[in-house]
């Protein structure tokens, strides 16, 4: 196999039930109706943060009526919502923490497919030459696979997790806590467990795309940027090309690669304008319509 990265982004959790921006924006609004915050979600996180009333009313409020696509989006300009709008997220992200999501046999399951290619003995696992870089805060693709490693060869979870601290997985935008067997602060298990201390957990470990990446994410950023520098394929998966985040990852000053991204949802202008940005097809080279699957099993040579 060449060396490998694949950049995932919001469109790659969505076959596992994960809100893409927009949906999520729509459900921060939906869920948590101002005032009274009604449903299971309004209650949850009333019961785990200490935000007003009049707070809470007049993000929702605001929220609304900024027709942004996304919280995140309209996080850019309003800073002073930024922890409400992390816990917004949290709370909805938390809890479609669902593990069986993850081993589903629906066809559009690429991470089953994707592990049924990385074919290796458990002793050389890691040598296989790929690593991730992600947008996302779940952690769903580093729990489906120490967990499937574990029921594929039948080793512990600490074997597991030594191989993968040896495969990259970069989450750009920090997550919803470290898994209890990694290594960082604000550890918490994959499941949909909402209390303050998750809360807590959340907030401190979501960064949006417009904060500062000097908090720490520029060390992750210039690592990604390593990684893809060497690679010999790089793969965009569920990705949105957005303007911000290709400067970040600084596509256009990486050497022609063997690349190609989904493009479900984007007319093929939109695809063309995304690669144009960066400097052509050798540079980005999104598919029309293209899930993950079907990027998988058509252009990713496992070989």
């Amino acid at each position: 196999m060449r060396r490998t990265v694949f950049v995932l982004g919001a469109g790659s959790s969505a076959v596992f039930d994960f809100p893409l921006g927009q949906t999520l924006c729509q459900m921060v609004c939906d869920h948590f109706e101002f005032p009274g915050l009604s449903g299971d979600l309004g209650q949850r996180f009333r019961d785990c943060t200490d935000f007003g009333e009049n707070e809470l009313r007049r993000f929702g409020d605001e929220l609304f009526m900024s027709a942004q696509p996304s919280v995140d989006a309209f996080l850019e300009h309003r800073p002073e919502f930024l922890d409400i709008g992390k816990a917004a997220m949290a709370v909805i992200l938390v809890s479609r923490e669902t593990p069986d999501n993850l081993w589903s046999f629906e066809d559009a399951n690429w991470m089953r497919y994707m592990f049924s290619r990385l074919n290796a003995p458990f002793e050389s696992f890691h040598e296989i030459p790929v690593s991730f870089i992600t947008f996302n805060y779940d952690r769903s693709l580093e729990y489906f696979l120490c967990t499937t490693l574990q029921y594929r060869y039948g080793k512990t979870e600490a074997e597991c997790a030594a191989v993968l601290e040896r495969i990259p997985i970069i989450h750009l935008h920090g997550r919803l806590g470290y898994l209890p067997w990694e290594k960082g602060e604000g550890r918490r298990s994959y499941d949909d467990v909402l209390n303050r201390e998750v809360m807590d957990i959340c907030i401190k470990n979501i960064k949006v795309v417009h904060e500062d990446p000097k908090d720490g994410r520029d060390k992750d950023f210039e690592r990604a940027y390593e990684l893809m520098q060497n690679a010999e394929a790089i793969y965009y998966l569920g990705f949105g090309y957005g303007p911000v985040n290709l400067e970040r990852l600084k596509v256009r000053d990486l050497g022609n690669k063997l690349t190609y991204g989904t493009g479900k949802g984007l007319t093929q202008k939109e695809c063309a304008d995304a690669s144009r940005l960066v400097g052509g097809p050798a540079k980005l080279n999104p598919q029309p319509g293209m899930d993950c699957i079907e990027l998988l099993r058509n252009h990713v040579d496992w070989t």
